[in-house]
């Protein structure tokens, strides 16, 4: 099995609508809004570059995109969508997260990747201790969402501990 990112282009455009308007995904398009703003009959990507989909092998199976991104203090917040759950799931999100860091400590040369969690997504929450992440702190009562406000937790990784765990 072969994991890889690869740009979202116009042609993916359809795919991510339907991702989208799934009340399963609602979390992540609501920290990550969709790349692309659309009308009736249109659509328009206004994020090429930070927004990747995520492929195995030759089907692809979810997105990932960088947010935040803050060229002064090098840091920048990622997010990662996995459209099915499997038991590959856990193989995919690690090596997509991997791959995506890479890009961002190696690539863009930033300092800090990190991510914001809801408390409750214990499963997320382990991914990324599996990633390399580390908590950093708790933000109270910082998001609004279905109607209620939600604590959202900081896991995030420095370049220098990226290089030293090879993660």
């Amino acid at each position: 099995m072969i994991i890889s990112l690869k740009s979202v282009t116009i042609e993916d455009i359809e795919l991510i609508k339907t991702w989208a308007s799934d009340p399963y995904y609602g979390e992540f398009f609501r920290r990550f809004p969709p790349v692309f703003t659309w009308g009736d009959d249109q659509a328009v990507l206004t994020t090429f570059s930070t927004s990747y989909l995520i492929r195995q092998d030759e089907a692809t199976i979810g997105l990932c995109s960088l947010i935040n991104v803050d060229n002064n203090a090098k840091s920048v917040e990622y997010g990662v969508l996995i459209q099915a759950n499997t038991k590959q799931t856990v193989k995919t999100v690690f090596e997509s997260a991997n791959q995506l860091r890479d890009y961002v400590f190696n690539y863009l040369d930033f300092n800090k990747a990190y991510c914001k969690i809801l408390p409750h997504r214990k499963d997320i929450i382990r991914m990324c201790g599996l990633n390399g992440l580390k908590f950093e702190a708790r933000l109270k009562q910082s998001c609004f969402w279905q109607g209620k406000f939600w604590d959202e937790l900081i896991y995030c990784q420095l370049k220098s501990e990226y290089l030293e765990g090879g993660m």
